[in-house]
């Protein structure tokens, strides 16, 4: 398992910020306070204002995995205007990786995150990769 921080955090200090990197190639990854990195993806599509694709290059035992044939893909889809959260964020839909590869354990990992500790990860996603 991660740190004690929290299950979703790799590093081995709290985090300070996330952090987008808008353009394919860039990254997502973590801030840590004494500024360490952990880049947790790669941003492999990047369509503004309505799509981003990135890996998920997180394994089931949530270490970072280094094989790009061993990660999977997240798609995130702008969907028009909704009415904005308190955090002023905008409405985004998550959708099934055009290219699923995690096996059932791993699958349940990545539940386990997007429904208990996303909150954080999908922070990323409510201000909107594309400045929104």
């Amino acid at each position: 398992m991660p740190s004690s921080h929290a299950t979703t955090n790799l590093l081995a200090v709290p985090i300070a910020e996330t952090v987008f990197e808008p353009r394919v190639g860039g990254h997502i990854y973590d801030v840590g306070i004494d500024r360490s990195l952990c880049k947790w993806a790669r941003v492999l599509a990047y369509e503004p204002p309505s799509r981003v694709v990135s890996s998920w290059d997180i394994g089931p035992t949530w270490q970072l995995e280094t094989d790009p044939a061993k990660t999977s893909e997240v798609e995130v889809r702008f969907i028009g205007r909704v009415r904005r959260s308190d955090s002023g964020g905008v409405g985004a839909s998550p959708c099934r990786s055009p290219r699923p590869r995690l096996a059932s354990r791993r699958r349940r990992s990545r539940a386990r995150l997007l429904g208990e500790g996303s909150h954080r990860s999908l922070a990323v996603w409510t201000v909107g990769p594309f400045g929104v």
